[in-house]
């Protein structure tokens, strides 16, 4: 994994410079291969790829099906090339600002459709965890993680209510664990600014801190 990330920091490096790898500590062909990717990658896909490695780097230890992430991972970095930039939409309104200045603008729903591909492609294409996308009451999920191992995990949770497990809240584990790293990933760093919320109300009501997670 460090090796893949390492190239591909050298490659972002690389075509920020315009094809240049002076700098690079590397041998003449992997220089040679850098320039020559350099010439058909674009910035923003590869630091969108940086990213998603050193994210998978990270979480790929403690993941109960490391397969799942790493595939899911691989199909970001693939779907990377479909970002737009920041700059292309900054550009874009840019444009559309200037035409209203003039009066020569107008403020079709064509116009909105466009800024909000844009917005949908910048923000929203990377994320391949939709979380409606089944019936969770008749989905069947697997997972590598064994049932028992899933139990044991649950029993040693130190939690006021009781947890059961079914085939529900499997699904439910398998869903939020493994097939939507990313969006869980999103939720998990909100968390520490609002469950100190939460856990403040709970405790003045006397109720129970697990409903935090609700």
């Amino acid at each position: 994994m460090a090796e893949l990330i390492d190239h591909f920091r050298n490659l972002l490096v690389c075509v920020e410079l315009g094809g240049e790898t002076k700098g690079l500590d590397l041998t003449e062909p992997q220089r040679a291969t850098l320039r020559a990717q350099s010439g058909l990658a674009d910035a923003s896909a590869v630091l969108a790829i940086v990213e998603e490695l050193i994210r998978l780097d990270g979480t790929l230890r403690l993941a109960l099906s490391q397969r799942t992430l790493v595939e899911t991972s691989l199909i970001r970095c693939a779907r990377a090339s479909k970002l737009v930039d920041l700059g292309k939409i900054l550009a874009k309104i840019a444009a559309l600002e200037r035409e209203m200045q003039e009066g020569g603008f107008e403020y079709t729903p064509e116009a909105t459709d466009s800024l909000l591909h844009l917005w949908y492609k910048n923000t929203m294409i990377d994320d391949f965890d939709p979380v409606n996308e089944y019936d969770m009451d008749s989905v069947r999920f697997t997972s590598n993680v064994s049932d028992a191992e899933m139990m044991r995990r649950l029993e040693a949770m130190n939690s006021f209510i009781t947890l059961p497990y079914n085939d529900v809240v499997k699904n439910y584990i398998i869903q939020y664990s493994e097939r939507m790293t990313t969006r869980m990933g999103r939720v998990m760093g909100l968390s520490n600014y609002y469950f100190p919320i939460f856990e403040d109300i709970l405790l003045r009501y006397g109720l129970p801190q697990e409903l935090k997670y609700m």
